[in-house]
């Protein structure tokens, strides 16, 4: 099968390149910015047009915003029968103008959003298909070993504002208290291990570009009102410390308590210790 990925010079290019190879694929990349170690097997195309035609698979893997511009330019390249994936961590508004500009060349598009890294191993990867049972059936076809999550385009970014927004949102808050007070090079000396490994997590989350950062905030509509939601959850706490409510700081924390099972809560604490 021959595969082409544009953006191969990014860090999700080149994981999905490497993949691809090592699947035995005959993979085509093309970025308009040249790769510093190119990935070894990988045949590096002068355009979107030598890379696109005659291809099976066009994986598109370029900043959100250019998404789709990227996709109107290489769709009348697409063969008829081929299948165009885009890897959009937000689906947005996005998805209709896609489909529409792969589907007038007589390809398809499949929409997925790859719920890891470029660090990830590739085996075990986790994926949001958009879309029915065609599209999972696609999905498995190009990663068998792959955990697949239906899901609806409203219901992907829904989500994604807990999964993604909030807890960049939150972490990049938690850094930046601690920078701000006691200094992360204290905090670090003195965190006991759960302290420790939010510290390790929160750090992780910034370890991505900051664009990516940006665009996720801003191209989701409903990370606006989880953001919101935890905000108002801060402020009831601090309502109750500012009263110095004893019980009922207890009751809030027994309540979130008790919608976790006790297995969950304990394997959640053997997982934070084998961290540290």
């Amino acid at each position: 099968m021959k595969v082409a990925v544009l953006g191969s010079s990014g860090a999700m290019g080149r994981f999905f390149a490497s993949y691809f190879v090592a699947r035995g694929d005959e993979v085509v990349g093309y970025d308009l910015s040249p790769p510093d170690h190119p990935v070894k097997g990988l045949t590096l195309a002068r355009s979107t047009k030598e890379a696109a035609e005659r291809a099976d698979i066009v994986l598109v893997a370029v900043p959100m915003p250019k998404t789709l511009a990227v996709v109107r330019r290489v769709s009348r390249h697409l063969r008829k029968g081929s299948t165009l994936i885009e890897i959009s961590s937000v689906k947005g508004n996005s998805l209709r103008p896609l489909r529409l500009a792969v589907s007038l060349t007589g390809a398809r598009l499949l929409s997925i959003h790859p719920l890891f890294g470029p660090a990830a191993r590739r085996v075990g990867m986790k994926f949001c298909v958009i879309g029915g049972r065609s599209d999972i059936a696609s999905a498995r076809r190009l990663f068998p070993r792959s955990v697949l999550i239906p899901m609806s385009q409203q219901g992907h970014d829904r989500a994604m504002a807990y999964v993604l927004s909030l807890v960049q949102l939150t972490n990049l808050a938690f850094l930046s208290t601690i920078a701000k007070g006691m200094g992360l090079e204290q905090f670090g000396r003195a965190a006991s291990p759960i302290a420790s490994a939010q510290l390790s997590v929160a750090r992780a989350t910034l370890s991505q570009d900051p664009s990516l950062f940006s665009s996720i905030q801003t191209l989701n509509p409903y990370a606006r009102e989880t953001l919101s939601s935890m905000v108002g959850e801060l402020t009831r706490l601090q309502g109750l410390l500012a009263k110095n409510d004893s019980k009922g700081l207890q009751r809030s924390y027994e309540g979130t308590s008790k919608r976790q099972s006790r297995s969950e809560l304990q394997g959640s604490l053997r997982a934070v210790y084998s961290l540290v």
